[in-house]
């Protein structure tokens, strides 16, 4: 048999809600949103940068799923020099990436 005033009596809060703490609750929330706008933008945003200017970046299979190779300057003319005689995936996909960075 349902007591009376039960449910009024459970669903009382014991005492009101200050201002301070709806103040600190609002200001989480907004940090909240903000870092996950944040987090999505930055996961968002398309995918790796191309190369600057005299750099080679490609990104290649390897045994952790992916690796990205970095090489600018002396460091990726020489990479470049050293893929031109090779016919394997990567030597294709170096020669593209080191073609647009301006090494023959």
């Amino acid at each position: 048999m349902p007591l009376e005033g039960h449910w009024q009596r459970v669903h009382t809060p014991l005492r009101a809600t200050t201002r301070r703490e709806v103040r600190v609750v609002a200001i989480v929330a907004a940090v909240l949103a903000v870092a996950i706008v944040a987090l999505l933008f930055a996961a968002f945003r398309g995918g790796s940068p191309e190369g600057a200017s005299g750099c080679v970046r490609l990104t290649i299979p390897s045994s952790t799923g992916g690796a990205t190779l970095n090489a600018c300057g002396e460091t990726a003319a020489r990479w470049c020099r050293s893929m031109a005689g090779r016919e394997d995936a990567l030597a294709r996909q170096a020669r593209e990436h080191c073609l647009r960075a301006g090494y023959p």
